[in-house]
């Protein structure tokens, strides 16, 4: 709101004065030398000798209020307002603190006051919209150094935790992995996995070790074979171990070279009877989760929980929220940052959901009033605080106090000085007529 201009200063004070003082003073002299004769005369003197005093005292009234008059006796009672300044000081804040500022007078007001009204129109403007735009993203870059501390990463971490174990994730699951098994996202996945586990049963450095293991579980997986086998097939392979027939070293080869001979071919040929197979498991799990099979949703929950109770889940928050911290900051260094368009899309919903007529609209307004009020009740004694720094020495001097005062005042004060001057005239005169013409002193 545009401040109103000062008010523009006048003289017509000092202008009654001069015309009281001039009159009065011609007309003496036209009297007394005679060359104005008669009672008219002599009464129009007296008028002009009472504007005269009258406009002299007003002056002294006025200007004693602003400055120092220097008459004996006199001069003690000027200067009124910087003399008692402070006293002016504590009355203002009584007045304000107990009359026109107090707790109930602006809980009375904000009952019409519609925050949301105001954040919407705000909004609307393009320049404004910019700046609350450049505070959240200067708040965003404020987050980002401390978004992987400790603090933030036991957070992350129990959530995680929390969700993983009491999340419903078994249709929206089944769905997405139907989506995914119709549009064939599964084969790079598959492609993947296969790629990694030949590259790690032929790096030289691991495939000894593949073979050991391979070679120790071989005679459990005999065992397993002489109690599910008939006994004649068991008689084979026994008399195999017995005579020598049997090496387990080179049996091991045997199974990892068909294993690697097979895996190859599967990640080649989409077609592959393995894939088949895992196609049909995935097929399969993901309808009886879409479905809510109480199997598949139980197997999914026990899997879920047993991910929950991994101690390695506050690791997996810290290297989250670690490349979300590289991301963001990546993101608001470039000049078509998506978290800028994301804050604008934000700022429009924002705006949307405050519009007239939206329940979003009652509920701010009421969070904000209740808000205002709660901060009023607990620092109303701010306002004090306010007007007694505004008008301290410190802030302004009894100079600066002075003029500003006169130059709001000056202009109705010269009117108490005109009104001085006709006031005073007008009494003269009529004491002057009864003077003059009804008691005859001449």
């Amino acid at each position: 709101m545009t401040p109103p201009p000062p008010p523009t200063k006048n003289r017509l004070g000092f202008y009654s004065l001069i015309v009281a003082a001039t009159g009065f003073t011609l007309l003496e002299i036209g009297v007394t030398l005679g060359f104005l004769p008669g009672p008219f005369w002599r009464i129009l003197t007296y008028g002009f000798e009472a504007a005269t005093v009258g406009a002299l005292a007003d002056w002294f009234a006025v200007s004693a209020l602003f400055h120092e008059i220097p008459i004996p006796f006199l001069r003690r009672h000027t200067n009124i307002i910087a003399k008692n300044r402070q006293r002016i000081t504590d009355g203002v804040v009584e007045m304000v603190m107990t009359k026109w500022l107090t707790v109930e007078a602006i809980r009375e007001q904000l009952q019409d006051f519609s925050a949301s009204a105001k954040a919407c129109e705000y909004l609307t403007v393009p320049e404004q919209r910019a700046k609350v735009r450049a505070f959240l993203l200067d708040a965003i870059r404020l987050l980002l150094p401390v978004l992987d501390r400790k603090e933030f990463v036991l957070f992350l971490g129990k959530a995680l935790q929390d969700q993983l174990k009491d999340a419903d994730m078994a249709q929206p699951l089944g769905r997405w992995m139907i989506q995914a098994l119709q549009h064939g996202d599964q084969n790079p996945v598959f492609n993947a996995v296969g790629h990694s586990v030949l590259d790690a049963i032929r790096a030289p450095e691991r495939r000894p070790d593949v073979l050991a293991a391979l070679r120790n579980i071989l005679p459990a997986a005999l065992e397993h074979y002489r109690e599910t086998s008939s006994p004649l097939k068991w008689g084979y392979v026994k008399l195999a171990q017995l005579v020598g027939g049997l090496d387990y070293d080179k049996a091991a080869s045997g199974m990892l070279a068909a294993f690697e001979r097979e895996l190859a071919d599967a990640v080649h040929n989409p077609d592959h009877h393995w894939r088949q197979s895992l196609n049909a498991l995935w097929c399969s799990f993901s309808n009886r989760l879409a479905t809510g099979d109480p199997d598949a949703v139980r197997t999914l929950q026990e899997f879920q929980e047993r991910l929950g109770e991994r101690s390695d889940l506050r690791e997996l928050a810290q290297k989250l929220l670690s490349h979300a911290r590289l991301a963001v900051a990546d993101d608001l260094a470039r000049p078509d940052s998506l978290l800028r368009h994301g804050l604008d899309h934000v700022l429009d919903v924002v705006a949307e959901e405050l519009a007239v007529g939206k329940p979003s609209r009652a509920r701010f307004d009421n969070w904000a009033r209740h808000a205002i009020q709660e901060l009023l009740a607990r620092h109303h004694y701010m306002i004090e605080d306010v007007i007694r720094t505004s008008l301290s020495q410190a802030k302004m001097s009894d100079r600066e106090l002075v003029g500003q005062i006169e130059d709001q005042t000056g202009s109705d004060l010269q009117f108490i000085r005109l009104n001085g001057s006709l006031v005073g005239g007008l009494a003269g005169l009529i004491l002057a007529t009864i003077k003059v013409l009804l008691l005859g002193d001449g």
